[in-house]
């Protein structure tokens, strides 16, 4: 069991991080926390 991982910053860095990690195989929880008011584009 893994305790996931936590991102902060939900903007385009942050959402790259997370997709990365999926492309690497991970397949634990991820959590962005941000406070942008957009989503990445």
């Amino acid at each position: 069991m893994t305790a996931g991982m936590l991102i902060i910053g939900a903007g385009e860095c942050g959402a790259r991080a997370a997709l990365i990690l999926r492309e690497r195989g991970y397949d634990g929880p991820v959590t962005l926390v941000g406070n942008e008011l957009h989503l990445p584009y």
